[in-house]
């Protein structure tokens, strides 16, 4: 029987692996945070990987993380190397009881390093970029080319991170600005990157609170080769951190979309929304990314006597859409096995237990732009425009449950969906079928009138 330790790694890794939309942009207000993401318009594949997790658990362990990983695209498999990246910190941070934030996120970064290299021999990897906030402080970490930068009014956009680049090494040698060095065109060839092996060095910052108007950004290079001034613009006009985040991944798009564009941030006082449940026996993890929510709640020390994180069997990769229409499909990432009910045969949810493991698909309400679809009402309806078609929401609805949520519980590893009973598809052609029932009662009656 799977313990805790697999079934958590295992539901994480198949909320991560779900089909979702090419283009996607959530805002979580409990945090704040925004998590932006798109394809671009050249790869058929999302290699990205951004997410924001809330651990509540005690005074202790209790933490926030943004963590964004940037998969290497002509290596092998990099969207699933980003997938084990991800999962490999998040689950060295829970099990870790450290009380240092700079040494914790170290050993969650060196622990996705060493899952990578064992399934992958230096031949894939990922780049990563951390945030990890915890009552002792505030603690950045990057490795590659993804970047960390802080965001304010006074002190306007600084980048905190240093690339792994040639340009980047010789800029922090030379204690100047990586721009202001000639090196094309081999300024951004990487330097090392999450799974390169034992000589993997991670790059830790140290952070302050930023004031209350202040941000902190992670970016993958998709997002930010557009420069930093376009990102300075962005946050200088923009009303609000998610039509900044929005609108710098639509442009990245608009100026040929050659590679994926992730973008997230954190708010300002963020040390704030840390929750702690110091007398319960139960500890909940929440985890958030551009289209949706994963809410697993586990018993308060039931991980950290268990074996470490192990990289899951090499699978096929899923087939992915190909042709001028392929950026407009949803991508896949894996495939979860799925087991449908009929509407209207569901029981009413349990509370919550330890082994009960909840799956909660928010509906993104906005969009971010004609160059990024609306969010997509897993009826086929676009959520944020009622009343207007959407082909593109109907081609994905048909890729998609048509359920809210979903429920694991069984230790089987089967996430069980539950339909909707006020299915609209359904009752719009329940009420066709009941206008053409009552039409042929009437012309039955008349008939039966004459014939009298």
């Amino acid at each position: 029987m799977p313990t805790e330790y697999q079934l958590t790694e295992r539901l994480i890794r198949e909320w991560l692996q779900r089909p979702v939309r090419p283009s996607a942009a959530t805002e979580v207000l409990e945090l704040p945070a925004v998590v932006a993401t798109t394809i671009g318009d050249v790869r058929t594949e999302n290699q990205d990987r951004a997410i924001v997790v809330r651990f509540s658990s005690d005074r202790k362990a209790s933490f926030l993380l943004a963590v964004l990983c940037d998969g290497l695209g002509g290596m092998q498999h990099g969207g699933k190397c980003a997938d084990i990246a991800v999962i490999a910190l998040l689950m060295r941070l829970i099990e870790g009881r450290s009380s240092v934030p700079d040494e914790r996120l170290r050993l969650g970064i060196e622990a996705a390093n060493k899952a990578i290299y064992q399934q992958y021999r230096g031949d894939g990897g990922t780049t990563i970029t951390a945030l990890l906030v915890s009552h002792s402080g505030i603690v950045g970490a990057s490795v590659g080319d993804s970047r960390i930068y802080s965001y304010s009014k006074p002190s306007r956009l600084k980048q905190i991170s240093v690339d792994d680049t040639i340009a980047g090494e010789l800029g922090r040698q030379k204690k100047t600005d990586p721009a202001n060095l000639d090196l094309e065109p081999f300024s951004h060839r990487l330097a090392q990157f999450v799974g390169v092996g034992d000589d993997m060095e991670t790059g830790l910052y140290k952070l302050n609170d930023i004031g209350p108007n202040g941000i902190f950004i992670l970016s993958s290079d998709g997002a930010h080769s557009t420069g930093p001034a376009i990102l300075q613009a962005m946050l200088e006009t923009a009303t609000t951190p998610y039509i900044a985040l929005t609108r710098l991944i639509q442009l990245s798009r608009w100026c040929g979309g050659r590679d994926n564009a992730t973008v997230v941030s954190l708010g300002a006082n963020i040390r704030e929304r840390l929750v702690t449940q110091e007398n319960t026996p139960y500890s909940r993890l929440e985890l958030w990314d551009s289209s949706g929510k994963l809410e697993i709640v586990l018993g308060k020390n039931a991980l950290h006597s268990l074996a470490p994180f192990s990289p899951p069997i090499t699978q096929s990769e899923s087939a992915l859409p190909t042709g001028p229409d392929a950026k407009d499909q949803p991508r896949r990432r894996g495939a979860a096995r799925v087991k449908s009910k009929k509407a209207g045969t569901g029981a009413k949810a349990p509370p919550v237990r330890p082994a009960q493991r909840t799956l909660e698909i928010e509906l993104v309400k906005g969009s971010v732009g004609d160059m990024l679809p609306p969010a997509i009402d897993l009826s086929g309806r676009d959520a944020s425009a009622p009343g207007q078609e959407n082909p593109q929401a109907d081609s994905a609805a048909k890729a998609l449950p048509s359920a809210t949520s979903a429920k694991r519980d069984s230790p089987a590893g089967v996430l069980e969906v539950e339909t909707s009973k006020g299915d609209p598809i359904n009752n719009s052609k329940a009420g066709e079928g009941a206008d053409q029932n009552e039409s042929l009662d009437r012309q039955i009656e008349k008939n039966a009138g004459r014939s009298d």
